[in-house]
């Protein structure tokens, strides 16, 4: 005798409880959008009294509470570049992957609902403490890298809370990278091999891989600054044989290839509606979907070319000047690909159209 179920509830209709207690893919990946969405107008009024400083000399933000204009001016820049980089540009996409990667691959859910959850309320718990920044007495002037030895002076404000807020964002991006990639290894539905995927999902996958290779070099660089700060080691002080480099390399490991986890997804929507609206299947698949790995493996060896003014070795510049241009190589198989999908395509130049070829624009402006 076959058994009724209960009519599926759809998750505009959910109960306060049920957002809170969900491990229903579809839900977290609202609330992560949703999370994301509104640190951006925060990070953007941020911006926009950022830039309302830098419109003529001098400094035109009031002090406030025994801070200065310019105490807040440093806080505005560092929440500003903080927030639009993590908050915005890499979760909107978890938000996007949590929703669409189950549905794409056939899956009922993500391989760990509950790790899913988990990894949700971290990353609200790194923007519960983002907002106790708002109180002066907290502010983070360190700018958004928080380099030493600056971020171990008194002026660079709550070390602590720059400390404890990256540490909750690692963990949430490593509950979501190892999350994405067990489920879209493990329970992609039969028959659905690797080159049958939707370039989005690999664009994910890539993305996934980043976070998991690269966060632990970023939570290992903060961990090093909270012990030199507060338990005496000298890791970054190079009056003790510290080095302060070292905090660079660190960071830069995994904040220069965090710009493909933004861009790699969009790459990903890019090839889909190209594919859809000229009606034709993405030329050259299994190159674009090589060039997707290739651009996240490529990332990660090119990070001193953000620190090519440091004192490092005329050598080592030498070496990653060229990768740093090797990069174009897996970028142009994917632009060619996508120019070429569009030739004698039947193209429909909807809203989804004209934003994807206006971003392929900007991007080969940026570039």
């Amino acid at each position: 005798m076959a058994v009724a179920k209960a009519p599926s509830i759809p998750w505009y209709g959910a109960t306060l409880k049920e957002w809170l207690f969900t491990t229903d893919h579809k839900k977290i990946g609202m609330l992560y959008l949703v999370t994301s969405l509104l640190y951006f107008a925060v990070a953007g009024l941020f911006g926009l009294l950022v830039r309302f400083e830098q419109t003529v000399p001098g400094i035109q933000l009031p002090g406030m509470f025994g801070r200065t204009g310019t105490d807040l001016y440093n806080y505005l820049l560092t929440g500003h570049g903080a927030v639009i980089l993590l908050w915005w540009a890499v979760n909107v996409w978890t938000g996007f992957a949590n929703i669409l990667v189950p549905l794409m691959i056939g899956a009922k859910d993500m391989a760990f609902p509950r790790l899913n959850a988990f990894g949700y309320w971290a990353f609200f718990g790194a923007s519960v403490l983002v907002l106790l920044t708002l109180i002066p007495k907290n502010w983070i002037m360190m700018l958004w890298a928080g380099y030493p030895p600056y971020s171990l002076n008194e002026n660079a404000g709550s070390t602590i809370l720059y400390i404890t807020i990256v540490l909750l964002y690692g963990i949430s991006s490593t509950a979501g990278g190892v999350n994405l990639i067990t489920t879209i290894v493990s329970l992609r539905a039969k028959g659905l091999g690797w080159t049958k995927l939707n370039l989005f999902v690999h664009s994910i996958m890539a993305a996934s891989l980043i976070n998991l290779f690269g966060v632990p070099a970023l939570m290992g660089s903060v961990i090093l600054l909270f012990t030199d700060k507060y338990i005496g080691t000298n890791f970054y002080n190079p009056a003790l044989g510290g080095d302060p480099l070292l905090y660079q390399h660190l960071l830069w490991f995994y904040s220069h290839p965090v710009v493909y986890i933004m861009i790699l997804p969009a790459f990903g929507v890019f090839s889909e509606v190209i594919s859809t609206m000229s009606r034709k299947p993405i030329f050259g698949y299994i190159s674009m979907m090589l060039a997707i790995y290739g651009i996240a493996f490529v990332g990660f060896e090119a990070w001193v070319h953000h620190m090519f003014v440091s004192g490092v070795p005329d050598w080592l510049r030498v070496i990653f000047s060229y990768t740093t241009l090797f990069v174009a190589v897996p970028t142009g198989i994917k632009i060619f690909n996508w120019v070429a999908t569009l030739y004698k395509g039947a193209i429909r130049f909807n809203s989804p159209m004209l934003y994807t070829l206006g971003g392929i624009l900007m991007f080969l402006k940026a570039v």
